[in-house]
């Protein structure tokens, strides 16, 4: 049993590490984006300045924008890249969380097992004690 236990603790302990590296990548996933988002609301602002005085901002614009679609791009690739990852860690959670069932399972199916055995030898002690007193109450009788 106490192996058993060992293995759950171990099986948690290694889902739980599962269940952080997930969040992190999530987490960080969660920050590109905002990031893709906060590019794309600069670049309308930049198209709003340059259509504003389009004769002094069009060659800025053209560069800022160049720029931006070449970062934006970068990011969106981060994020496909990350994605992978994340479904990859998502998966090893799900895998682990399996695991740690059937080893829970075990430790249950023992426990019941001892429990029962336990049970059956209180009543094998129930019943010598009954059949003692039994056979006092009815042994030899004179007469």
């Amino acid at each position: 049993m106490a192996a058993l236990d060992s293995m759950v603790r171990v099986h948690r302990w290694m889902l739980d590490e599962k269940r952080r590296k997930l969040v992190e990548l999530e987490r960080f996933v969660g920050r590109i984006r905002d990031e893709l988002l906060a590019l794309d609301q600069q670049i309308e602002r930049e198209r709003e300045t340059a259509n504003r005085s389009p004769y002094e901002s069009l060659a800025a614009y053209a560069a800022f924008h160049a720029a931006s679609n070449e970062r934006r791009q970068r990011l969106a690739k981060t994020v496909e890249n990350l994605q992978a990852e994340v479904d990859s860690a998502r998966e090893e959670v799900n895998e682990a969380f399996r695991e740690l069932k059937g080893y829970e399972s075990a430790r249950e199916r023992a426990a019941q097992r001892q429990r029962d055995e336990r049970a059956r030898r209180e009543q094998l002690t129930l019943d010598e004690t009954a059949i003692g007193i039994y056979r006092r109450r009815s042994g030899p009788r004179a007469g």
